[in-house]
């Protein structure tokens, strides 16, 4: 269930994130990295708790990727 939620939160950031290059804004909004990050993290989350170490390792890895992102875009 929870990678269910996770990916509709990373669908919705792409949503947001689309919206915010149709109005010519150069950099990622804050809240589509807030968004992914927050649905890859339930990824990870779930897929540790299903015993998918290296899917969880993964999605963990993701989530710091997009962390790093929204520290450096501000």
């Amino acid at each position: 269930m929870l990678s269910a939620i996770g990916l509709i939160l990373i669908i919705a950031g792409w949503i947001v994130e689309i919206k915010e290059l149709r109005q010519s804004k150069k950099i990622l909004s804050q809240k589509f990295l807030a968004l992914y990050a927050f649905g890859v993290l339930l990824l990870a989350y779930d897929s540790y708790k299903m015993g998918l170490g290296v899917i969880a390792f993964l999605n963990f890895f993701c989530f710091m990727g997009a962390g790093l992102v929204m520290f450096k875009n501000k």
